[in-house]
């Protein structure tokens, strides 16, 4: 597996050059990581959200900003439970993916805070743009009820549980 992902990589590499391969590195090789990723975490992770159930308010949150029906929506979800189980998680999403979001939370959705922001589906620049104004508006930072908060995006995993302690502050 390992041995292919670098050969794509690779390929995509001589074809667009240093400057565009980021984006189609990305868009090509993510299916592959996360196939190996659930291959390899899969078990660990599904056993520990059998019987997780995030705080519904606590000091720390983890928060999701995801307008998309994404594919690797379950696995962050359980890589973050596994990760830090006690920050609250609140996700902000679209009148597009609400729905997909209650089926993968299941009798869990009670514990997670789930706020509808934006509305279809529009080009990719465009949610690029209505996430940067997201993040930007202070009464985003309003509806999250706690201290610290890390974002989480569809595209990064934890490798290792996070303690308390890497949250500081003034």
């Amino acid at each position: 597996m390992i041995a292919a992902i670098y050969e794509i990589a690779r390929a995509i590499f001589d074809k667009y050059g240093k400057v565009d391969a980021l984006q189609e590195y990305r868009t090509k090789l993510e299916p592959y990581i996360y196939m190996y990723l659930l291959q390899t975490y899969g078990q660990m992770l599904d056993a520990h959200w059998a019987n997780y159930y995030p705080p519904k308010q606590s000091d720390y949150a983890f928060v999701i900003v995801e307008r998309r029906v994404h594919p690797n929506f379950r696995f962050i979800l359980q890589n973050i439970a596994w990760a830090a189980p006690y920050m609250s998680v609140y996700i902000f999403c679209s009148d597009e993916n609400k729905a997909f979001i209650h089926a993968l939370l299941g009798d869990k959705r009670d514990h997670y805070t789930i706020i509808e922001t934006f509305v279809g589906d529009v080009p990719r620049t465009q949610a690029i743009q209505d996430y940067n104004n997201l993040l930007t508006d202070y009464v985003f930072y309003q509806a999250i009820h706690a201290k610290y908060m890390m974002t989480v995006q569809m595209d990064n995993i934890f490798r290792k549980q996070l303690p308390q302690t890497i949250f500081v502050g003034v």
